[in-house]
């Protein structure tokens, strides 16, 4: 209740005088001034000190989905993971054929099963050989497709973990539940009346796998909040610092100040980098012909005038003056309520809830594995002696991601409890 509500409240309970009258004259007049007058500047103070902190966790947080080809070409914020599945949304017959005479298979298309993940596991060795309906214009014939997972976009993740690493940031796990939901469809089989397809015209996939009917979706990619930039160095010269050293400006537009950008710095040999508020600036002895890579984060993608079959998720997290005060101090407080509030910050945490936790001798499997399997600690040996078991329930238990949302979070606390093997069960 506000302090003014509050006194009205007190004041009304008082009957009906002069005296009432004269009391809330002075706490209006008097009282109140003086208490806002305090609370503006303890706002102000408390501004300052969360503000002086710093927060780099935050600053870059990863956007992920899955899109149509039309919907990725009007979004402004959102672009392929892997940029060849726009080349293998337009796969000919021809190339098909060409592929299945060198090796044995063609990649068709990467399909999306919008499952759960139990429903997914329970029919995965159905996968192998699964009827379906290739279309090329007015043509299709009858074909025989394997499902495999999409593993490719792994090295796509690793790759952005080395440029966290290149670029001095802490690396956060990535969310992006999409993935396990992704498989390859690679044409092992066709009738006759394939050769009969327009050579040349793309073709559409159409899987009919009964358990699932048409819940398997054809012409979706992953994308995600990242856009690479390949630059040329001999476009942007400012001076040359020494006769060593070259400096490079590249001017940001006006949208794209509050973005955050990576530099792969071994290509162009990058020797520092700095972003000002207009403007990116690296630092680098080459002096002609080079081309350099940047990379862009749309930090907080604008989707309120887009319109996605899918909802785009991310491991953004919740600022809190606590998070602000732990990496200030870089001191992880091993207590369960320190635990607890790890796992609330991130927005993607909603879904679940966590029931209890248990360290248990040995090592015990779970539901879960590792989703940041390319980190390596180089200071322990990998084995561990106890588990740390989390064990989830859901909130909504309508959501096709509980599994990915545990996953994710114990994969997080995996990196920030090394001495214990993390797992979690859904309860």
């Amino acid at each position: 209740m506000e302090m003014r509500d509050l006194i009205a409240y007190k004041l009304n309970a008082i009957p009906l005088s002069e005296k009432r009258e004269y009391l809330r004259e002075v706490l209006e007049k008097g009282f109140l001034p003086v208490f806002e007058n305090i609370r503006a500047d303890y706002s102000a103070l408390q501004h300052e000190v969360r503000t002086e902190l710093p927060y780099a966790t935050g600053q870059f947080p990863i956007w992920s989905g899955v899109m149509k080809r039309d919907q990725i070409e009007k979004s402004k914020d959102f672009f392929p993971i892997d940029e060849n599945d726009i080349l293998s949304q337009r796969t000919t017959p021809r190339q098909i054929q060409m592929d299945l005479a060198e090796k044995k298979k063609a990649l068709c298309d990467t399909v999306f099963i919008p499952v759960d993940f139990k429903s997914i596991q329970e029919h995965a060795d159905e996968f192998c050989s699964v009827e379906g309906i290739l279309a090329a214009g007015d043509r299709s014939c009858p074909v025989k497709i394997s499902l495999q997972p999409a593993s490719r976009y792994l090295d796509k993740i690793e790759m952005l973990h080395s440029l966290f690493q290149s670029n001095s940031l802490p690396w956060t796990t990535l969310y992006m539940p999409y993935l396990t939901k992704l498989y390859d469809a690679y044409l092992v089989w066709a009738a006759a009346e394939f050769d009969q397809l327009p050579p040349d015209i793309p073709v559409k996939l159409h899987i009919e796998f009964e358990k699932f009917g048409v819940l398997i979706k054809s012409g979706f990619m992953p994308v995600w909040s990242l856009k690479k930039l390949e630059l040329f160095g001999d476009d942007y010269p400012i001076r040359s610092i020494g006769k060593d050293i070259v400096e490079y400006q590249y001017d940001l537009e006006e949208q794209r100040e509050k973005h955050q950008y990576l530099i792969d710095y071994k290509p162009a040999n990058i020797v520092s980098f700095r972003k000002d508020d207009y403007s990116v600036i690296i630092q680098t002895p080459e002096k002609h012909d080079f081309i350099w890579t940047m990379y862009e984060i749309c930090t907080v993608p604008d989707t309120s005038g887009e319109s996605f079959d899918y909802e785009v998720v991310s491991n953004s997290q919740i600022e809190s003056f606590a998070a602000r005060m732990a990496e200030s101090y870089g001191a992880l407080i091993k207590t369960k309520a320190e635990l607890v509030r790890k796992i609330r910050a991130f927005y993607a945490a909603a879904p679940i809830i966590l029931d209890s936790l248990e360290i248990l001798p040995g090592i015990v499997e779970g539901d879960t594995y590792d989703m940041n399997p390319f980190i390596h600690d180089t200071l322990r040996n990998g084995k561990h002696s106890k588990t740390l078991q989390l064990r989830f329930r859901p909130r909504d238990k309508k959501s096709i991601f509980l599994y990915e949302i545990m996953r994710f979070l114990v994969s997080h606390l995996q990196l920030q409890y090394p001495e214990f093997y993390c797992t979690g069960v859904l309860i």
